[in-house]
């Protein structure tokens, strides 16, 4: 079979033309790497054709036009807020509990009460059934740890006190001329729970038994008896003072 060469000529040209339209449009939406190659392609095409067919000259720069430039740029309000609506309700819980876990201020004691002196703060007590705050006296000296409750008929609208010391070690308690019924709760210098125990009222008398930890302590919170529950301070639980 014989090739008509009058018809040769043009098809290669129209070829030619065509692959370098579609090289246009490939390294338009393509990044700089793809660029090179394909660059390299054409040229190995024009040298292979016969034909003078000038291919249309084609950016190969990696920078991106300005269409996708802008599409790179920082996301709107409203994809922002959309962005947000995605994120789990568990992941801004987790958030928001992690900012609510520290102690607020609560009232300082009244002028002229029977805790003017102490100090008072809000604790925060961890455990299994969720958080819990309660308003509490403060003893932090030595003469405030030495007097708590001794000589109280109430707490005066608080919901306890916490005596915090200088260092962690084993603690003991007594209920010399303390008038109310007491539980008391140890916790670690991390806030991890150590012991609890419920303390009965005694007269004053050197004979008041004594109520220990039964591990390193740095913090005992004494509250009114049976409701160390209700104030979170469990086995397991974990305080924030």
């Amino acid at each position: 079979m014989r090739v008509d060469r009058r018809w040769l000529i043009p098809a290669v040209a129209i070829a030619v033309v065509a692959a370098g339209v579609a090289l246009a449009v490939a390294l338009t939406a393509g990044d700089g790497d793809d660029a090179a190659r394909l660059t390299a392609a054409s040229s190995t095409i024009a040298s292979t054709s016969s034909t003078s067919t000038t291919l249309p000259s084609v950016a190969t720069s990696s920078t991106l036009p300005p269409h996708m430039a802008a599409a790179s740029a920082a996301p709107s309000p409203a994809a922002s807020a959309a962005a947000s609506a995605r994120t789990p309700a568990r992941v801004r819980a987790s958030s928001t509990t992690a900012a609510v876990a520290s102690p607020k201020p609560c009232p300082q004691p009244a002028s002229g009460s029977d805790f003017d002196g102490f100090g008072s703060t809000e604790i925060v007590v961890t455990n299994a059934d969720g958080t819990h705050r309660r308003c509490v006296l403060t003893a932090d000296t030595p003469s405030q740890q030495q007097q708590g409750l001794m000589r109280q008929d109430d707490l005066d609208g608080y919901d306890g006190m916490i005596f915090r010391f200088d260092d962690e070690q084993e603690r003991s308690f007594w209920m010399r001329n303390t008038r109310i019924p007491l539980s008391i709760a140890f916790f670690s210098a991390g806030g991890g729970f150590v012991s609890a125990s419920d303390m009965e009222p005694c007269g004053d008398s050197p004979q008041c038994p004594n109520y220990s930890s039964r591990g390193p302590a740095k913090y005992a919170l004494e509250v009114l008896q049976g409701r160390l529950p209700s104030a979170g301070a469990t086995p397991g639980s974990r305080l924030a003072a």
